[in-house]
């Protein structure tokens, strides 16, 4: 056990801050994942007066969208600075989440839920993991197992904060306060 945490901290001290940002990464994918989105659902349905099924072919929509582009901008991460890809890709979840927050109708809240799913669970989440393959040759593993558990404090932390928020603001601002 005390071998183990003074190679975790080794690996800190060593490489903290590309570990943070991978941490943080897989944290802020969290506003496209499924179970953040799904907290906004009953408002965004009830807000637009849509039933379960149009609700949920929006969201299969904006996702099949997603998931269709993502071997093309996924593969951009190749091509660029990863300092530059993350900083567009933060701008795209920055725009997702406004767009979502200022959406008018289902056709926005397909887009929403595409730059959603396409900047958040998608290449937020790439880069995370991407990050951490391509630098770490050894402690690859742990790298990566420390950059993982962005997904569970997100998940832990996030819904119950939008549903507080929600209450106190509304779906809409909530969704604009990141």
């Amino acid at each position: 056990m005390k071998k183990s945490f003074a190679a975790y901290r080794q690996l800190f001290v060593i490489n903290g801050r590309l570990v943070a940002f991978s941490f943080l990464m897989t944290f802020y994918s969290s506003f496209g994942q499924t179970y953040f989105i799904g907290v906004f659902g009953p408002h965004i349905q009830a807000e637009f007066d849509l039933s379960h099924t149009l609700w949920g072919s929006i969201y299969l929509a904006g996702t099949l969208a997603s998931a269709l582009l993502m071997p093309f901008t996924g593969g951009l991460i190749d091509r660029f600075s990863l300092s530059s890809y993350s900083i567009a890709v933060a701008f795209g979840l920055l725009v997702a989440c406004a767009c979502m927050s200022l959406a008018s109708g289902p056709v926005m809240l397909v887009v929403a839920i595409f730059l959603l799913r396409q900047s958040g669970q998608g290449l937020a989440s790439h880069i995370s993991i991407t990050s951490m393959a391509r630098y770490f040759d050894r402690e690859r593993g742990r790298a990566i197992a420390v950059a993982s558990l962005g997904y569970s404090v997100g998940e832990a932390v996030l819904p119950f904060l939008a549903v507080v928020l929600i209450a106190v603001m509304g779906w809409r601002w909530t969704y604009a306060s990141p």
